[in-house]
């Protein structure tokens, strides 16, 4: 094997491990990377996958959202409670910045969730959006990425129109594996 191909492979090998340097430092993933990684989450929770997604988050995650800070246990509730019912789930998340720092990583995406979930009074099918600009932030746990605080304020309309929400849905936890 050539000696660039040899580095190019051990390259990969510590990126997409999160494995750190000789220097003790965690090397720096790309914006495609990261991006790979997010379609990947997408995927996860329109599956309703949510046990393997929250596998990406750290003991000590926080969200903000709203205003309203929450812990793992209550995010994990709240993302199955909100969306353990619904219908057509469509997840997409776009990394608009990626900023690296030594051991931790500041992700800004914007994510996507379209749904169907219960009925309006005259019965029909109610179609949620949820849209929004997050910012993650992961650190390297361990030898590979977690994710240990997620800031944002999404906008929800059902069948178009504004919702002003008390708390926010869980559905925005879905940007994020590893």
């Amino acid at each position: 094997m050539r000696p660039l191909m040899t580095l190019a492979l051990l390259a990969f090998a510590v990126g997409a491990l999160g494995q750190k340097t000789m220097s003790g430092m965690v090397p720096p993933r790309s914006k495609e990377a990261w991006q790979k990684d997010y379609t990947a989450a997408a995927k996860l929770l329109q599956d309703k996958q949510f046990d393997k997604l929250l596998k990406f988050f750290a003991p000590n995650f926080t969200e903000v959202e709203g205003g309203k800070t929450s812990n793992l246990a209550q995010f994990k509730a709240d993302l199955v409670g909100s969306l353990k019912d619904v219908k057509n789930l469509k997840v997409a998340f776009k990394v608009l910045s990626v900023v690296n720092r030594p051991n931790e990583v500041v992700v800004t995406n914007s994510g996507v969730i379209s749904c169907v979930a219960g009925l309006d009074p005259k019965k029909k099918p109610v179609k949620l959006v949820e849209k929004g600009t997050y910012t993650d932030t992961w650190r390297n746990v361990g030898g590979s990425w977690k994710m240990v605080r997620m800031v944002g304020n999404p906008t929800l309309t059902a069948d178009g129109k504004p919702v002003r929400m008390q708390k926010p849905p869980r559905s925005s936890a879905l940007r994020s594996a590893g």
